[in-house]
């Protein structure tokens, strides 16, 4: 199994037999089927590995949570199956270490003016910072300040 952050799109491959007709059916972990524009995986060269584009599932993957799914490539009398998780702590990383990240709802103390409160948020494409869409996660922040530009107490809680 593999994980990827929610704006990956990686490829299934498989081996087969160079020619055959391979298909790609792909399920939730409940067993559900999930919707893809096309189906057909393509050989590469004439090598008998086949592979199948994630960017052909329907459905974007939701960018909050972890999504898995199983992938079944099958031509007629032999199945190769992989599964793919996408999200969790990948995004989360990726944020926390300072990318996509937007902070608002701040609160200032009186006396020292130094930030005493905010919402941080984690976005998984730089295109949809401080908006609502793609938020992947959201923190509260709070600090007891204690001097000009210092705290004594700094806490980051998921919300």
């Amino acid at each position: 199994m593999s994980r990827y952050l929610v704006t990956e799109t990686p490829y299934i491959m498989a081996e087969f037999k160079h020619g055959d007709s391979v298909t790609v059916t792909v399920y939730d972990m409940q067993g559900n089927p999930v919707p893809v524009k096309e189906a057909s995986a393509t050989e590469i060269a004439s090598t008998g590995v086949f592979q199948w584009s994630t960017t052909l599932l329907t459905n974007p993957i939701p960018t909050s949570g972890l999504t898995r799914y199983l992938f079944v490539m099958d031509n007629g009398s032999l199945k190769a199956v992989q599964s793919i998780e996408w999200g969790g702590y990948p995004d989360l990383i990726l944020g926390l270490s300072q990318s996509n990240v937007y902070i608002d709802s701040c609160v200032y103390d009186e006396k020292y003016g130094g930030l005493a409160s905010a919402r941080l948020r984690i976005y998984d494409d730089a295109a949809h910072v401080g908006t609502t869409t793609g938020v992947i996660a959201t923190y509260h922040i709070s600090a007891v300040v204690s001097a000009p530009g210092q705290f004594s107490v700094w806490k980051q809680v998921k919300a």
